[in-house]
């Protein structure tokens, strides 16, 4: 079975396009989301003594890369966690963000997520535009989503941080990849990084998922789902 690439649906008012290089495109601000970036994780973990592979940055900033050349989106939306940790930045992770940003054509909006505290200032000195959380952007309000939102928001909500997964159950086996997430007034992306595996969410009425499977969409019924549970 050959699995589409792209997607198209509404999140509240919103027409966008979900891929599978974990993205989102958005044709009405010509703008690609995406979250939980993690630049630099590998790094941060041999630097504390965990032996992981090398290599990921490089191949997570080519994908980025990939990603915008592909959509051709003139402006890219982190929804926070585009770095790892502080740290990293000054390194190896450092200069080739400073030399990514330099080189992209796109303009860079960051949403601060946790993982990007106290390295606002560094971020905005390479050209990267830095907001508070959340952010009423056009007819959505973007999150990172590791606060719950303010009881007053109520535009449709697109957040990240939960790096969230799906697990698919079939013949005795099952299988966990990473999702987009759609609720009636909100949406979760997966995480951008592949060094990283966040919660299986439970199915619950209303929700729908789209799990990303080798380069490919596959949106899920609800019969396949568990049943719901208190995430």
């Amino acid at each position: 079975m050959t699995l589409p690439f792209a997607i198209t649906m509404k999140l509240g008012p919103a027409e966008v396009e979900l891929r599978g290089d974990r993205t989102l495109y958005w044709p009405a601000e010509d703008a690609l989301l995406v979250a939980d970036v993690h630049l630099g994780k590998e790094a941060h973990f041999q630097a504390h003594g965990v032996p992981v592979p090398s290599g990921g940055l490089q191949d997570t900033l080519g994908r980025l890369t990939l990603a915008l050349d592909d959509s051709e989106a003139r402006r890219l939306i982190v929804l926070g966690d585009l770095i790892h940790h502080r740290d990293c930045l000054g390194g190896a992770t450092g200069r080739k963000l400073a030399t990514w940003l330099d080189d992209t054509e796109a303009s860079v909006l960051l949403v601060a997520g946790n993982h990007d505290r106290g390295a606002h200032r560094w971020l905005a000195d390479q050209g990267v535009t830095v907001t508070a959380d959340p952010l009423i952007f056009g007819d959505l309000l973007l999150h990172h989503g590791d606060q719950p939102l303010p009881p007053t928001e109520s535009s449709y909500a697109v957040a990240g941080h939960l790096h969230p997964t799906v697990r698919i159950k079939a013949a005795g086996d099952s299988l966990r990849l990473p999702c987009f997430c759609m609720d009636p007034h909100r949406a979760l992306l997966p995480a951008f990084t592949e060094f990283s595996n966040g919660p299986a969410l439970p199915g619950r009425p209303g929700r729908r998922f789209v799990a990303v499977a080798d380069g490919g969409l596959l949106e899920l019924p609800p019969a396949t789902l568990p049943p719901s549970r208190h995430e």
